[in-house]
C-alpha cells in the first residue's frame, strides 16, 4: 500500500516537496494552497499524513477557524499531522492556539532539510 500525504503550503513550494517526497519516498502526494480545496480533499480521500503550514494560508482567525477545522478534521480521521512554518512551536500556540501532542504530532521550523522529514515520516508511518 502506499502511503497518501496532503500537502497544504504555497504552490510552489509544495510542487517541490511534492516531487521530492514522490520520487525519495514513493509515496502519492496531492498538494493544495487553498483551506476550502484542502479540506473536501481530506473529506473525499483516504491519506494517512497532512502536512501544513498553517500561517501561509491566511486563516489565522479564530478557534473556529478554517484552519482549526482543517486540522481537527484530519485528526478525528487519524491523519498524522506535520506543521512545517517559519513561526515557532511558542509562536503557534500563542497566534494560532495549536498544541503539540493534541493538534499536530511532527513541528520542522522553515527552512528545514528534506532528510528532517524523511526521518521523521519513516519513524512514524
Amino acid at each position: 500500500m502506499t502511503l497518501k500525504m496532503l500537502l497544504v503550503d504555497e504552490e510552489q513550494l509544495a510542487l517541490l516537496q511534492k516531487q521530492t517526497i514522490e520520487k525519495e519516498l514513493g509515496y502519492h502526494v496531492d498538494c493544495t494552497e487553498e483551506a476550502n480545496q484542502a479540506r473536501k480533499l481530506i473529506e473525499n480521500n483516504d491519506y494517512q499524513v497532512l502536512m501544513i503550514d498553517p500561517l501561509k494560508l491566511g486563516i489565522v482567525l479564530s478557534p473556529n477557524a478554517l484552519r482549526t477545522k482543517l486540522i481537527k478534521e484530519a485528526r478525528r480521521r487519524n491523519i498524522l499531522v506535520i506543521i512545517s512554518s517559519y513561526q515557532s512551536q511558542k509562536d503557534l500556540l500563542s497566534c494560532c492556539g495549536l498544541i503539540y501532542g493534541r493538534d499536530y504530532q511532527v513541528f520542522f521550523e522553515k527552512p528545514y532539510y528534506f532528510e528532517e522529514i524523511r526521518s521523521a515520516l519513516r519513524k512514524i508511518v
